[in-house]
């Protein structure tokens, strides 16, 4: 992205990634014709990288410049516990309860560097920050869903489900002047879905769902912040046997909120 003002010209190179990786196992067992309960055990892995530069200069003045690089690479890892239970009350109505525990972080680290030279009317200031291995927070919430499904008819059901995560406040990198302060509200989700059984062994099924951001107040100049809304649908089939049920399904998400930027320096030069 490049930029100019009457003074000045300069331009703007920025690359920000997140990764997050769910392993689980999991394990459940009908306790009655009604009850039955669950529960899955997550290992995660959250990692984000973040590189970008600056090239400033003023037209007309080669004693005035600044440039700037700088680097984060972040890696947590946490465990999770997922407890459910479903409860089946009539013929036609279900009831699903889950509860995800807050995430217990096991390890992690985060490598972070930063250079910015400028020259200001030929005098040249210089600094930066270079940290391996320096101790990270990433924190999931307690987040918990209540879903019920009714039985309309002999070949629709109908699904319905809402979620609602508590906030948490926290130091990405403590220590650190690429830490972002992470401040999440307490945030609802909703999810509506539909299975259509024209015949037992391939039902199809569809949904749409929407993630509102649980970033409500937008603290600008934080780096790596990110709020969006999410929108989107999913439609699949399975193909079921007496003892396997193979799925193969599609989705799509949109998204919609703003960012910031992350620049390593600020320069300010004469007018």
């Amino acid at each position: 992205s490049s930029f100019t003002t009457p003074n000045s010209r300069g331009t703007i190179v920025q690359a920000y990634r997140v990764n997050d990786l769910w392993l689980g196992l999991t394990g459940a067992i009908p306790l009655s014709d009604q009850w039955s309960i669950g529960m899955t055990f997550f290992g995660i892995q959250h990692s984000e990288a973040t590189v970008a530069s600056l090239d400033f200069r003023v037209p007309g003045s080669t004693n005035t410049v600044g440039t700037s690089a700088s680097r984060v690479a972040v890696t947590a890892y946490g465990l999770t516990l997922n407890f459910g239970v479903s409860y089946r009350p009539t013929k036609f109505l279900s009831l699903g309860l889950r509860v995800q525990t807050p995430l217990v972080g096991v390890a992690g680290s985060a490598d972070v560097y930063s250079s910015s030279n400028t020259v200001t009317n030929g005098t040249l200031v210089t600094n930066g920050e270079d940290r391996k291995d320096q101790p990270v927070v990433y924190n999931l919430p307690l987040d918990m869903t209540l879903g019920q499904a009714w039985q309309v008819g002999s070949i629709v059901e109908l699904l319905f489900d809402t979620s609602f995560q508590l906030g948490t406040t926290y130091s990405s990198i403590p220590g650190s002047s690429f830490s972002t302060e992470v401040s999440t509200s307490p945030t609802f989700r909703f999810n509506l879905g539909a299975e259509w059984k024209f015949v037992d062994w391939l039902p199809i099924r569809m949904g749409v769902f929407y993630n509102p951001s649980a970033l409500h107040d937008f603290v600008a100049n934080q780096s790596n912040q990110t709020r969006a809304d999410f929108f989107g649908f999913t439609i699949g089939a399975a193909l079921v046997s007496k003892n396997v049920e193979t799925g193969l399904g599609f989705f799509n998400l949109m998204g919609s909120g703003e960012t910031n930027p992350s620049t390593s320096s600020t320069f300010r030069v004469p007018a």
